[in-house]
């Protein structure tokens, strides 16, 4: 690109309403941020040349430089919709609501040398959204409850399938030791404890306009192995697929994270290959709003223009058909978390697998 080229698409971005920030190098440094995207940083010239992390502090402890990271060293865009970021004015501080998009610049060798960054302040849209949605749920609580209910007898399937396959392997191994028998019957009673739960779900949701999530402490470290174990045996892959991080304890309602890790998970299970090269990872981490868990996997992956409609009840990526599901797991995931302000995201390549990003905010008083 020539000198003059290049002015002239700054000129253009420069004129633009759309907020554009580039980055480069593996310290995100600023070079370039058009009008738009200083107003929406309460931010002035003054930036640029700077890392992120010291223009913006506060990005990294809410996540953002993360992501940006990852970006710059998978090559993989990200995307999100509606994510909450506070912007920092001096004093003051405002929450705000975003779409917006990191986008890695790679060079002939397909190496990162920049991210284009572009963001939307969607936060007067999303609080119209929530008003209009208010107003629905008033008129229409018995169709959105037919439709959570129908999702939450879909999750049931899944722990009576396991005690099924529990039962039809005691069955035809009688002679198992004591130790044998201790787990497969764990295994039973955990997947019927699981179903109780769901149905205890259910029959509240019937009986109630509003549903609130109980606040117990949970200790992931413990049920996170169990529901490994179950995907384990529901898809016929040996836990060892799962590399296993730092499971930090939630704050929550179990049936209510069951539905959610059970999902994802069996997610990643169902689509990573079937011999010994599957791989998922699955680990967390603190961020000062709360806990983020991420579960990697190395399967088919999402076509890129699928992913903001994954989240569509009873929508399936297109290149999914081989795999059986009816496309519902993934929407109450979504509004399990949308009930606790909390968040999911997904990076995805076709081919060459899936990450996923779970957000669960701190509880507040």
């Amino acid at each position: 690109m020539t000198e003059n080229n290049a002015e002239f698409i700054l000129n253009i971005l420069n004129k633009s309403h759309l907020s554009t920030a580039i980055y480069q190098g593996e310290d995100l440094r600023i070079i370039y941020a058009n009008q738009a995207m200083m107003t929406l940083w309460c931010a002035n010239q003054t930036v640029i040349g700077k890392p992120l992390t010291v223009a913006f502090p506060h990005f990294q402890e809410e996540g953002f430089v993360r992501i940006l990271q990852t970006v710059w060293k998978t090559g993989t865009p990200y995307i999100a919709s509606n994510t909450v970021a506070h912007i920092v004015d001096g004093p003051l501080v405002y929450k705000r609501y975003f779409d917006f998009e990191y986008k890695p610049i790679c060079n002939d060798q397909e190496e990162v040398i920049a991210i284009l960054n572009t963001a939307v302040d969607v936060t007067r849209q999303k609080d119209a959204i929530k008003t209009i949605e208010e107003q629905k749920l008033k008129l229409s609580f018995n169709n959105e409850l037919e439709i959570i209910t129908h999702t939450l007898a879909h999750d049931a399937k899944n722990p009576i399938s396991i005690a099924r396959l529990a039962v039809s392997h005691l069955q035809q191994m009688q002679d198992l030791e004591n130790e044998n028998l201790k787990k497969w019957y764990g295994l039973i009673d955990d997947a019927i404890s699981s179903l109780n739960s769901i149905i205890d779900k259910t029959v509240q949701l019937s009986k109630a306009k509003s549903y609130e999530i109980a606040q117990n402490t949970i200790n992931m470290e413990v049920l996170l192995r169990k529901w490994i174990d179950e995907a384990s045996i529901l898809y016929n892959k040996p836990p060892e697929t799962v590399v296993m991080g730092q499971f930090l304890p939630l704050k929550g309602d179990v049936g209510a994270i069951y539905l959610i890790f059970s999902n994802i998970i069996g997610n990643a299970f169902k689509y990573t290959p079937k011999d010994s090269t599957a791989r998922i990872e699955i680990y967390s981490e603190t961020t000062s709003k709360g806990i983020v868990y991420y579960v990697k996997d190395n399967g088919i992956g999402i076509p890129t223009q699928e992913v903001n409609s994954i989240f569509l009840n009873f929508h399936r990526a297109s290149n999914s058909q081989d795999h059986y599901g009816k496309g519902n797991g993934l929407y109450i995931v979504k509004k399990i978390l949308d009930s606790i302000n909390g968040n999911i995201n997904i990076m995805s390549k076709l081919d060459k697998g899936t990450k996923v990003r779970l957000f669960f905010p701190y509880p507040t008083n």
